[in-house]
Parts: C-alpha cells; sequence; structure tokens
C-alpha cells in the first residue's frame, strides 16, 4: 500500500501534466503540504560479525520453502544488491 505522501506525489504529478496542457489552472494536491502523515525513517541492522555472516548465509542456503524465494536468497549475498534491484531484473 503507498503511503499517503506517495499519492499525493502521483495526484501532483497528474494535475502538473494538466496544468501544462491547459486543462487545468492550479494543483490542490500542493493544500496539502503538511497535513499529510509521513512514514517514519527506520533502519534495519547489519550483520558486522563474521560468525554471525556464516551463521547467516548457512539460514539462507538452507531455506526450504519457494525455489524462487531460495534461489533469491542464495544469490542476493553475492550481487551486493537489494531486494527491489533483483526483483527487477527477472
Amino acid at each position: 500500500m503507498k503511503q499517503p505522501t506517495g499519492v499525493k506525489t502521483i495526484i501532483s504529478q497528474v494535475f502538473r501534466y494538466a496544468i501544462s496542457k491547459d486543462r487545468t489552472e492550479q494543483d490542490p494536491t500542493q493544500d496539502l503540504a503538511g497535513l499529510l502523515p509521513t512514514s517514519k525513517e527506520t533502519h534495519f541492522p547489519a550483520v558486522l560479525d563474521v560468525a554471525e555472516l556464516g551463521a547467516l548465509l548457512r539460514a539462507l542456503d538452507g531455506y526450504t520453502g519457494s525455489a524462487v524465494v531460495a534461489s533469491a536468497a542464495r544469490i542476493l549475498p553475492l550481487l551486493f544488491c537489494r531486494p527491489g534491484e533483483l526483483r527487477a531484473m527477472a
């Protein structure tokens, strides 16, 4: 699900396009500035210890779920990319 600010951005883009084509004169989403809640930034812990990294890699290698997920879990540490980037490669 998109965050409210993401939806506002998309709607604003539509209105800016409409303004450029002389379909409307203003972007009403500008009136919503500061009213919509923003998402809270979260940080995810990194594996910094070599022993923990080994345990993580063994756990990924031992995954017995979906073949697609298992393949992705095995290749992600080798490519050093984000999961979304890996999905885009498919």
